[in-house]
């Protein structure tokens, strides 16, 4: 069966009770918009920790909130010590299309540009991340879709690998994609 790049059927949506990482949630809803979409909210609880309980309840509002306004939405909870590995396996098991993530969780502002498990995630994960930049109050999704799509790109085999799927979702949204590739001082890409 070949794999449509411009349809996101299983988004895989981390939380972790704050509102900073909630601000994935809102682009989660606008990439799921087809009927045969789903989004599966996922976060972690350490081994020991007495947190399964109120993660539950707190999961559960949010899948009913996303049912409410029409998506298909689930959620899971694993036990770990590593969020990342965590998020990376469930994106396997789930074998979902997209990873929905806030740059930033509930360790805030530690780190300016990205949270940890961010950083780690974005390095390791083998799934598209759709990253969404939780520290600016002002990016709010667009009625109509995403119209400018910006895909990062290294020069490798591997980053190559998300056009596709760049170019599906801009197409589904008749929108731009906007190629970046940055070179540092003195440095001369590799073709």
């Amino acid at each position: 069966m070949t794999r449509r790049h411009d349809v996101c059927e299983r988004i895989l949506a981390p939380l972790d009770g704050s509102g900073l990482a909630e601000r994935s949630l809102a682009y989660a809803e606008a990439l799921a918009r087809r009927p045969t979409s789903e989004v599966i909210l996922f976060t972690v609880c350490k081994p020991g920790e007495a947190l399964e309980r109120p993660f539950t309840a707190y999961l559960e509002k949010k899948a009913s909130e996303l049912q409410a306004s029409g998506i298909r939405a689930r959620f899971s909870i694993a036990k770990g010590n590593d969020a990342g590995d965590e998020i990376l396996r469930a994106a396997e098991r789930e074998k979902v299309d997209l990873i929905a993530l806030s740059s930033h969780g509930r360790s805030g502002y530690k780190n300016w540009a990205m949270g940890k498990v961010t950083t780690e995630v974005l390095q390791r994960s083998r799934t598209p991340v759709f990253l969404v930049h939780s520290l600016d109050p002002e990016v709010e999704p667009v009625p109509g879709g995403f119209k400018k799509i910006l895909a990062l790109l290294d020069g490798s085999k591997f980053a190559e690998e998300i056009l596709p799927h760049v170019q599906g979702l801009a197409k589904a949204n008749q929108g731009q994609v906007i190629l970046l590739r940055v070179i540092e001082p003195g440095g001369i890409p590799q073709t």
